[in-house]
């Protein structure tokens, strides 16, 4: 998760913006998000302290956006909430759209993160509508971060067609190193769609542009998405190749999930929830639990299988109450892990079976085939 910064006084050579990679896996820099809080953290008594001129107040906002950022970093989300909270505060007082706009982009990707779909939803509409009279780049990072957004709803079409404006302003604005971004994020989305083919297509432009502009992380982050349409296509060696080169926890464990290495999996998927559970990524999280219950079914470890389907349908259940019900069908149906939702309440149906707990496993299935009933 990357927010956007702003500049002030303080932090005149900082980059002003930085995008919305939610779903992309990227390094968590704490040390470093941890320096520049408390950096902040002294920016803000300085500027509260530089009295009540109209620039000194707008610094004051600046450098609570800022802060919010580092403790979004920081995966304090409550206390980045409140420092976003006390920046739209100084914005709307002093009649700032744009810095508005800023505020509720990150609340929105924040929102997102953690599974508050459609308030993060509320406030991106919100920042989009005054970044379209703006013009300029934010317009793109709040259409990157829609899709997103979209993606983690399982509504891929939308995400998609989100996805491709903000590569339509990048491109027509010079921005190469975002558009290595979104190329990404449509190769992954596509990838969940199923077309395969343009996934592939979109991958590779974006591993040529990472390698083009000598940016060695990226070109790993993206061989690790690369791995999930290797794995949907049954190419196992393509994929065992790119996990060799750039192994990744998560992916790792899908890997050896779909070659039904089923304890070597569990030690990837543990490794990759004690990040997730540090992070408080939602959507990762629903992946690793789903994978978890699918290792130990497979090995007919059916109790602990039992116990894991019943925490990622927890999970799962605890994001769908902030889904409208006509969505509920797209979002079960919308994958994690390359895994559809609604594998974990089939999964559960099935151990629950085996243990004997018939009454329970007629009541999920009663329940899930109403669910899947809704239409978008």
């Amino acid at each position: 998760m990357i927010l956007p910064l702003q500049r002030n006084v303080g932090l005149s050579d900082r980059v002003a913006f930085v995008f919305s990679l939610l779903g992309v896996k990227l390094p968590y820099w704490y040390d470093y998000w941890g320096a520049m809080a408390q950096l902040f953290e002294v920016e803000l008594r300085m500027f509260q302290e530089a009295g009540t001129a109209e620039a000194a107040i707008k610094d004051v906002g600046v450098t609570f956006n800022n802060l919010g950022v580092a403790y979004g970093y920081l995966s304090n989300f409550e206390k980045a909430h409140g420092c976003f909270k006390e920046a739209l505060r100084v914005y709307q007082a002093l009649e700032l759209p744009e810095g508005e706009a800023v505020v509720h982009t990150n609340l929105g990707i924040m929102g997102d993160h953690v599974g508050n779909f459609y308030d993060a939803m509320g406030h991106l509409r919100y920042a989009l509508k005054i970044f379209r009279s703006l013009r300029g780049p934010m317009e793109g990072v709040v259409l990157n971060s829609l899709g997103v957004l979209f993606k983690n709803l399982g509504e891929y079409r939308k995400a998609v067609a989100y996805y491709e404006g903000a590569r339509r302003i990048f491109s027509q604005q010079t921005f190469p190193y975002e558009v290595v971004w979104l190329c990404l994020n449509i190769a992954i989305v596509t990838c969940d769609l199923g077309d395969y083919d343009t996934s592939l297509n979109y991958f590779e432009t974006a591993l040529e542009l990472s390698q083009d502009l000598n940016l060695p992380i990226e070109e790993a982050i993206i061989s690790c998405n690369f791995v999930e349409l290797y794995l949907a296509q049954g190419k196992l060696d393509k994929a065992e190749a790119l996990l060799e080169k750039h192994p990744d926890k998560l992916m790792l464990g899908k890997y050896y999930l779909v070659t039904k290495e089923y304890e070597q999996a569990i030690l990837y998927l543990l490794s990759a929830l004690e990040t997730v559970n540090e992070t408080r990524d939602a959507v990762s999280l629903e992946g690793c639990l789903i994978g978890l219950s699918l290792c130990n079914e497979g090995m007919g470890e059916w109790e602990k299988a039992c116990l894991c389907f019943e925490e990622a349908v927890n999970a799962i259940e605890g994001k769908r109450q902030h889904i409208l019900p006509h969505k509920w069908g797209l979002y079960l149906k919308g994958k994690v892990l390359g895994l559809p939702r609604l594998e974990a309440y089939r999964g559960l149906i099935r151990v629950l079976h085996h243990v004997g707990k018939e009454k329970d496993a007629l009541a999920w299935k009663q329940y899930v085939d109403a669910i899947d009933c809704w239409r978008h």
